[in-house]
């Protein structure tokens, strides 16, 4: 199921590559790429892809606080968006979280942190606690 111009990248990818826009496939540069960085890159691209989108606005998403552990000092926020994006909720370091609670609606930016995951960043709140459905 890759289009055509991401068949030789290493088996593996995580599943959320799979659906990469076709526009994406004929981009100069990437087949010379060692895995990782191809890796990383495709993740950037599709980054961008998604944050060209109409509803997308200035690269900023909503969701909510979906779990925090304050000895720990992170927990995670859910977005819908961003779970189609890396299906995987977006890590929320304490100093982001500052007046936050669970079920927090939030708008926030996302970059990937160290360990490659999807992190907040720019979190604000916006309005009150969502409902638990």
């Amino acid at each position: 199921g890759l289009p055509a111009g991401l068949a030789g990248l290493p088996a593996g990818l995580p599943a959320g590559l799979a659906g990469l826009p076709a526009g994406l496939a004929g981009l100069p540069g990437l087949p010379g790429l060692p895995g990782l960085q191809q890796l990383q890159q495709l993740q950037q691209l599709q980054q961008n892809q998604w944050q060209t989108e109409e509803w997308q606005h200035e690269g900023l998403f909503s969701g909510f606080v979906k779990s925090f552990n304050q000895e720990q000092g992170y927990g995670f926020i859910h977005c819908d968006v961003t779970w189609q994006l890396y299906q995987a909720d977006v890590f929320l370091h304490q100093k982001e979280a500052s007046g936050l609670e669970v079920g927090s609606q939030v708008s926030f930016r996302v970059h990937f942190n160290g360990r490659g995951q999807p992190q907040a960043n720019s979190v604000s709140a916006i309005g009150g606690v969502a409902k638990r459905a």
